[in-house]
């Protein structure tokens, strides 16, 4: 089966904590800052969020 969307992410570790920075495939938000862009991808688009976390390799915590 192919996928229907690819996304790139870098894969980070720092003092025990794991995280995920996507760096390909999701479109830019037009929103002047960073937190703007948080609260319009949790309120309208938060299947990617569900997507990262609970793919088979997701991390739930």
């Amino acid at each position: 089966m192919r996928s229907q969307r690819n996304i790139s992410l870098v894969c980070s570790h720092c003092e025990g904590k794991a995280g995920d920075v996507i760096v390909g495939g999701v479109l830019d938000l037009p929103a002047k800052a960073m937190h703007a862009k948080l609260v319009c991808y949790m309120n309208e688009q938060d299947d990617l969020r569900k997507l990262l976390l609970r793919e088979p390799r997701g991390r739930l915590e």
